[in-house]
């Protein structure tokens, strides 16, 4: 048996607007970092929210990081995101969302769901972030470019079977006619 590599395919996928406040994406590379009890961790994912402390929070609670490293805590107000990530409570900043990048994001390792960890990797602050606000990035996986590829994989195994019967019939045949000589 042999096992081809596992690598992340870090390509960014269509943004698609929500209208949400709380939904970001980024356009271009980089990765929002998210604390865990295992360490920070980042992700595309940016559909946040607001735990009771009015901390900017992921869907399963965890806290989203500024810059700095320090959680984004709003105060009250209308909630707004910039495109530089800065993050906005009425007319009071909140902070601005820390967005990372890596020498090599196909080499990051997959944690929990959406989250991954840096597998070794130091992770460098992005110089010109473009976030969007009111939106969440959407698969980067093409459904016709995944079926092409499954369909000349099915073909090469179908034409491998192929030729492995032909070769065990010649076998065969050639087991018989000398059997049969004796």
């Amino acid at each position: 048996t042999t096992f081809g590599g596992r690598r992340l395919d870090a390509s960014s996928g269509a943004i698609a607007s929500t209208g949400r406040s709380l939904d970001v994406a980024v356009d271009g590379p980089g990765f929002f970092v998210v604390s865990t009890a295992g360490g920070p961790r980042y992700t595309r994912n940016g559909h946040f929210d607001l735990n009771a402390s009015r901390q900017l929070v992921t869907e399963d609670g965890s806290l989203v990081q500024g810059e700095g490293g320090a959680p984004i805590t709003l105060g009250s107000g209308e909630v707004r995101i910039e495109q530089d990530g800065s993050v906005w409570a009425g007319a009071a900043q909140a902070g601005k969302i820390a967005v990372v990048e890596f020498g090599d994001p196909g080499a990051l390792a997959q944690d929990n769901g959406t989250r991954l960890s840096a597998n070794g990797q130091a992770a460098t602050p992005s110089t010109a972030p473009v976030v969007r606000a009111g939106s969440l990035e959407q698969s980067n996986v093409s459904v016709a470019e995944r079926l092409a590829e499954l369909t000349t994989v099915s073909r090469g195994f179908e034409a491998l079977q192929k030729a492995i019967s032909m070769l065990m019939n010649d076998v065969d045949g050639r087991a018989i006619d000398h059997l049969g000589r004796r």
